[in-house]
């Protein structure tokens, strides 16, 4: 790539992050599911809607529209079970591998990162990397141009402008998914990425 096409690589990602933060920042995508755990008075309702995965108007994060009945009870009451060791939880790294550790048959890899979050913002632990799996994997391996087998990436790791834009860990995870189709790779033509409709997703 050369270094007048990494420029607009660059300020075409520039664009997008722009377009997730408005967006971000809209009425439409006010009330999520992570702040109205937040707002929780004590930890067993944050628990409880961190799982159920509703907002307050009700409505059903998307990420969880597969998900049967009984898995959202059993990881419900498993938490509930811990919830002692989930308060004493010292960062997100701990707080996910207890979500992890006590996550029933059914409940797969993003229902946990999704629930460790939104309890996450309850107990104001955030995740300082960039959790990998599902959507994300397929916008990180659009940008480097192969697999992606890690886990996890820090924000300095990652190339401009995400290691030096305002969005957080939380986010950047967040963004990868949403805008894996609009991410330009290192051995993508920019023009053919350019002509992708932004994604909708309020």
């Amino acid at each position: 790539m050369s270094n007048e096409t990494r420029i607009e690589v660059i300020k075409h990602h520039k664009l997008l992050i722009d377009n997730y933060l408005s967006k971000k920042s809209s009425i439409c995508c006010k009330g999520s599911i992570e702040q109205y755990a937040a707002e929780q008075n004590n930890i067993e309702n944050a628990i409880k809607i961190a799982v159920m995965s509703k907002d307050k108007y009700g409505k059903l994060h998307s990420h969880q529209k597969r998900i049967y009945k009984y898995v959202y009870n059993n990881f419900l009451k498993n938490l509930l079970f811990v919830r002692d060791e989930i308060m004493k939880a010292k960062n997100f790294d701990i707080l996910i591998d207890i979500i992890y550790n006590n996550k029933p048959s059914g409940a797969g890899e993003l229902f946990c990162y999704d629930v460790a979050l939104r309890i996450g913002y309850k107990l104001n632990l955030l995740p300082e990397k960039v959790y990998i799996h599902a959507g994300t994997k397929i916008g990180l391996r659009k940008l480097y141009g192969r697999n992606i087998y890690e886990k996890t990436i820090l924000k300095n790791n990652l190339p401009e402008p995400f290691n030096s834009c305002e969005l957080t860990p939380d986010q950047l995870e967040d963004f990868f998914c949403i805008y894996k189709n609009n991410i330009c790779g290192m051995k993508e033509n920019l023009s053919s990425v350019k002509n992708m409709p932004l994604p909708e997703f309020c």
